[in-house]
């Protein structure tokens, strides 16, 4: 079974807004960024709202993630590099939160049984009404048709249930 991870439902201040000026994909394109990135994502909360928290909801949809979920994927999963962030807060910041960039892409998409609509004049695709992937062998991946989808199979997503993250979805639940 493939899951899609993206963000957790949470209320808006507890979304945080990725500071500066990186562009919106760049961690949809499966490339290595410069290990001198430090990504500050700024929160409309009290730190004390955070912990706990496995995963960070973000504007940039990329999992924001705890050393225990950056250790679970180092430990089970190839082909990540883990950003170290700070997350700015009304009454401080923390320190010890990891972007995740997935670095490998899958062809999961099951485009007979998948009704989608490309953006007009491309072969890109805008919006899903029914979405099905298939099985692969890959733990972690985007997406290559939809690159804003990271795939999770089944056993890593279990996982990562298990350690508290909330924003795993079936693919129907995404639509």
């Amino acid at each position: 079974m493939v899951y899609i991870w993206r963000n957790p439902n949470v209320s808006a201040s507890l979304v945080g807004e990725l500071m500066g000026d990186l562009e919106f994909g760049a961690f949809q394109k499966a490339k290595e960024v410069s290990s001198d990135l430090v990504p500050v994502f700024k929160f409309n909360c009290k730190l004390n709202k955070l912990n706990g928290l496995c995963e960070l909801a973000n504007n940039k949809r990329v999992p924001l993630v705890n050393k225990a979920i950056r250790d679970l994927l180092s430990g089970h999963c190839s082909h990540i590099q883990f950003l170290e962030s700070i997350v700015q807060c009304k009454d401080g910041i923390a320190k010890d939160y990891f972007v995740v960039n997935v670095l490998s892409f899958v062809d999961a998409l099951d485009k007979r049984d998948s009704v989608f609509d490309f953006v007009p004049g491309t072969e890109a695709i805008m919006r899903f009404e029914k979405i099905k992937y298939n099985d692969g062998d890959f733990m972690i991946a985007r997406e290559v048709n939809y690159r804003v989808h990271l795939l999770v199979n089944g056993i890593l997503a279990r996982m990562l249930k298990e350690h508290g993250c909330k924003g795993l979805f079936l693919p129907e639940e995404c639509i």
